[in-house]
């Protein structure tokens, strides 16, 4: 991320004036969206993943209740993501409101500030040009405080629910893993592709993600699919995943990751193709997991993302209170600011359409596949 540049002189007298455009609110906008993008395809994922049922005897196996247990896990995983979908993501399609409210202040000032700009000396147009700026800035100011009441709600999230689901399913995978462990060289293998397709799909995402949702309003749309599935004697496990799809102008900058992702789900459904129904069920059990701790990282990324939509605001405001620190401090400043605010004004009117465009797509269409390939 870029940081705004404030007035700067050297001994010649040249100054460069502050950057006060839109160019990094509006990339940390796109990190911001991304990671909720992401956030929403795997709490997808966790909603409509089949509860596991595990054969009885894998608590005499390990002397545990992970049999009870983890229908239980799955059900307050999926309370957990009810709960970011209906509280957390409007917050974070709301980050994008003060953008665009930033946007339409800057439109609907930038005249009236250049007409100021350029007749700076007359009458009290300079005090005029710095109370517009200081609105600018009182905007700057709100939008911190909102990033941050977000980052601060999204790490609630993480400490008070997701950790605790963290630990529930990696206990669950324990016992389970107790059960079904694997003794061939074969199989072990065999997991470690599964594993590593996962991993894959999910380095995919992150960048089909960031392809979609800045591109065109219903580009992008959460995909999730049962790559594997088995049942048996009451008992039954699925495999699900999650993507993408990318239609229009966002295929073309996800193309590539879409290839990789169609890759390792093809292969991920090949390998489990090969498990037979002791190891499907220790699939099904590590893929639920996997999932878990994807969407514990995701959200850790979403409020590291939101802090520094926060920073750019800070960052922004104090360009905004350079630019007035320097007016008062220079003379025949009309040129430097015409060309300052110029510059500023298309930032802005790319930074507002983005905004847009992102707060289009901020709550994704989902589809569901019985098949992915």
């Amino acid at each position: 991320m870029s940081t705004n540049t404030a007035t700067t002189s050297d001994d010649s007298g040249d100054s460069t004036p502050p950057d006060i455009g839109g160019t990094d609110v509006g990339n940390s906008a796109t990190a911001t969206q991304t990671a909720a993008s992401i956030m929403q395809m795997y709490v997808n994922v966790v909603l409509q993943t089949p509860t596991i049922n595990l054969p009885s005897q894998v608590d005499s196996l390990t002397s545990s209740n992970v049999v009870e247990q983890l229908p239980v896990d799955q059900a307050n995983a999926q309370s957990h993501a009810r709960y970011y979908l209906q509280t957390l993501n409007p917050q974070m399609v709301s980050l994008l409101a003060s953008i665009i409210g930033y946007g339409n202040q800057w439109t609907a000032m930038y005249r009236q500030l250049v007409y100021l700009a350029t007749h700076i000396d007359e009458g009290n147009n300079q005090q005029q040009f710095i109370d517009g700026l200081n609105l600018l800035i009182q905007k700057c100011n709100e939008g911190v405080d909102q990033a941050n009441a977000t980052a601060s709600a999204l790490t609630t999230f993480s400490t008070d629910m997701l950790d605790a689901d963290v630990a529930a399913f990696n206990l669950d995978y324990g016992y389970v893993n107790q059960a079904y462990g694997l003794g061939s060289t074969e199989e072990t293998e065999l997991q470690s592709r599964i594993t590593a397709d996962q991993k894959a799909m999910d380095t995919a995402c992150w960048v089909m993600a960031g392809a979609g949702i800045g591109v065109v309003v219903g580009g992008v749309a959460v995909v999730v699919g049962i790559a594997g599935f088995v049942e048996s004697a009451g008992t039954s496990a699925a495999l699900v995943v999650g993507g993408f799809a990318l239609a229009g102008a966002a295929a073309t900058g996800g193309a590539v990751a879409f290839s990789d992702w169609q890759s390792a789900n093809k292969d991920l459904m090949e390998a489990t193709a090969e498990l037979n129904q002791d190891e499907a069920f220790m699939t099904a059990m590590t893929t639920a997991m996997n999932n878990i701790n994807s969407l514990s990282s995701a959200c850790a990324q979403a409020s590291a993302a939101v802090q520094g939509l926060s920073s750019s605001w800070t960052s922004l405001a104090s360009d905004l209170n350079e630019t007035v620190k320097a007016l008062q401090d220079t003379e025949d400043a009309s040129s430097w600011l015409v060309s300052m605010l110029n510059a500023a004004n298309a930032d802005w009117q790319t930074t507002l359409a983005l905004a847009e465009t992102l707060q289009a797509n901020g709550t994704l269409p989902v589809t569901t596949e019985t098949d992915n390939g």
